[in-house]
């Protein structure tokens, strides 16, 4: 007989009448000492009262029913045998733990952690994937901040990448950079450097190395994937790169290659050929052919080509060709023309159509696929776009030319000043124009014939004070000022040869016969006599390394 209760609709627990209890009942749900133990509810608390000092409490569910917790906190005792709030398990592991939060304060062993997406929909399972034979350590530095790690692929990292570090890697592929990679004051080191993707808009992606250390070869893939590379060839090279430049290799730059350019400029230039007989430099007009075009109604096959042409006409043209005598003539025949003209067809045979370049005219060429196939009257079209700038010119600090070759080839000098020329040969220049002064402004000397067509002129120089020596400027004609006796000229810039011619405005006497001395150099004169000079009377001397003799004289 007993006392048994139920929660009202307040909350509370009240008796609700008494049951016989059967002592077999007793002894399997509570305790065989049924006087000394049994379970008391008060409010929500159920706990077991009694007697004994250890009283077990077992809840049983009838058949295939469980036990239904919604809520638990349990501080003490075992799990599956394995202890609860141990240092360690006494026995056993959970198949799985499931919470929002697993708080280990000294060890959470388990051979996978399942973690949680955003949203639960998905589990990410950790899980050491290796049978090792020792226990490790994997320590995670935040270093006194939140961050994130992304990873986009498998990763395997056996050294440190931190910025401090000096990590190596057997290649490296950047791809959708257009940044900066920077070693600077060390080395970027690296078997294969690949930088793929490296143009965004109008950015370009940089590689900036102090030092760059390669074993025989250094391998460079442009963005089609072809190779480029770099052949050291055995012996030490030096590639010095300005880091103010943006320089882009699309040809070879040995020196047994023969790169072209759209302009290139130099401090200082060298020209040296290997041997006699070879050119120093070759200038040439930088100009454009089209590919051929097809006229539309062409029927046969379309196989011409430009074959190694360079224009060198002087004028943008048009060139047609077109099949003169087509198939069955074997080989067929082409005429051509230029800017609409008449045609040009080989006095009426026609040029024979060949797999080979074939000259038309101002060095345009052109090459067939095959000698046959063509049809009668099929036409192509050339546009050619002649260079009307200069081959070669030298300016002033403003930019104007002094002197230059033009597009054709010609020699035109603006203006030229040539201080202390010496030809040690002979000089030919064919069709030069000259459309300014040509001045030598020192000793120009010339050990061959010079032939002028034209006049050679030359200059009055200031005016000169008389004096017993006198210093003459530039120029061969002077013009004498006062009345001082003159002895003597100043050999200086004088060679044997030169003329020179006196004016005077005053009436000084020219002194025969002084002889030299301090560089400077007396006169002998006609008859060994003095001449005085009036206003506007000339005399022509001529320099022979040791006087100035007398050629002519007028006296006014």
């Amino acid at each position: 007989m007993g006392t048994y209760y139920h929660v009202d609709a307040t909350g509370n627990v009240v008796a609700a009448g008494t049951a016989t209890i059967a002592s077999s009942c007793y002894a399997q749900t509570f305790d065989t000492n049924v006087a000394a133990a049994h379970l008391e509810m008060t409010a929500a608390l159920l706990r077991a009262v009694g007697t004994d000092a250890d009283i077990d409490v077992t809840l049983t569910p009838k058949g295939t029913g469980s036990v239904v917790m919604s809520k638990a906190d349990i501080n003490s005792g075992t799990i599956d045998s394995t202890v609860i709030g141990g240092a360690t398990p006494a026995a056993g592991d959970f198949t799985t733990l499931v919470g929002t939060v697993v708080n280990a304060t000294t060890s959470f062993q388990a051979p996978m952690v399942y973690l949680d997406d955003s949203d639960a929909s998905n589990t990410l399972r950790v899980t050491w994937a290796e049978n090792d034979i020792a226990n490790r350590t994997l320590a995670l530095n935040v270093n006194a901040g939140s961050w994130s790690l992304n990873i986009f692929g498998n990763s395997t990292i056996d050294q440190s990448v931190a910025i401090a570090g000096s990590p190596e890697f057997a290649g490296l592929t950047l791809t959708g950079f257009a940044g900066i990679v920077q070693a600077v004051g060390g080395v970027l080191s690296a078997s294969v450097l690949d930088l793929d993707d490296f143009i965004d808009g109008a950015t370009y992606g940089k590689v900036l190395l102090t030092s760059l250390t390669v074993n025989e070869v250094t391998k460079l893939t442009d963005a089609a994937g072809d190779d480029l590379t770099i052949a050291l060839n055995g012996s030490d090279r030096v590639l010095d790169l300005d880091t103010q430049a943006t320089i882009y290799l699309d040809q070879n730059l040995r020196t047994t290659d023969t790169p072209t350019f759209a302009g290139i400029n130099f401090n200082t230039l060298t020209l040296g050929g290997a041997g006699i007989g070879d050119d120093l430099i070759t200038l040439q007009a930088y100009t454009t052919l089209s590919a051929p075009v097809a006229g539309g109604g062409n029927t046969g096959v379309d196989d011409i080509t430009l074959g190694v042409s360079a224009y060198t006409g002087a004028a943008n043209a048009a060139y047609d060709v077109e099949i003169f005598a087509g198939d069955p003539t074997n080989p067929n025949t082409y005429q051509w023309r230029k800017d609409a003209g008449a045609w040009n067809d080989n006095g009426g045979a026609g040029y024979p159509v060949a797999i080979t370049p074939t000259i038309i005219e101002e060095g345009i060429s052109v090459t067939f696929g095959a000698v046959t196939g063509h049809v009668t009257g099929d036409t192509w079209a050339i546009a050619a776009t002649a260079y009307t700038g200069n081959f070669w010119q030298a300016t002033d600090i403003a930019g104007t030319p002094l002197y230059y070759l033009d597009n054709i080839g010609a020699l035109i000098i603006a203006s030229a000043t040539i201080s202390g020329l010496m030809s040690a040969g002979s000089a030919t220049i064919t069709g030069a124009v000259s459309t300014g002064a040509l001045t030598a402004t020192s000793t120009a000397s010339v050990a061959s014939t010079l032939t002028a067509n034209g006049r050679l002129i030359t200059t009055q120089d200031t005016d000169v004070v008389s004096a017993n020596d006198i210093t003459l400027g530039d120029g061969n004609y002077f013009d004498i000022t006062g009345v001082v006796e003159v002895q003597r000229i100043l050999g200086t810039d004088w060679i044997a040869g030169s003329v020179i011619a006196l004016q005077t405005d005053g009436s000084p006497n020219i002194k025969d016969g002084v002889a030299a001395g301090g560089g400077y150099y007396g006169f002998k004169l006609a008859a060994g006599a003095d001449f005085l000079m009036s206003a506007g009377a000339t005399l022509v001397v001529i320099f022979d390394g040791a006087w100035f003799r007398e050629i002519s004289r007028t006296v006014v």
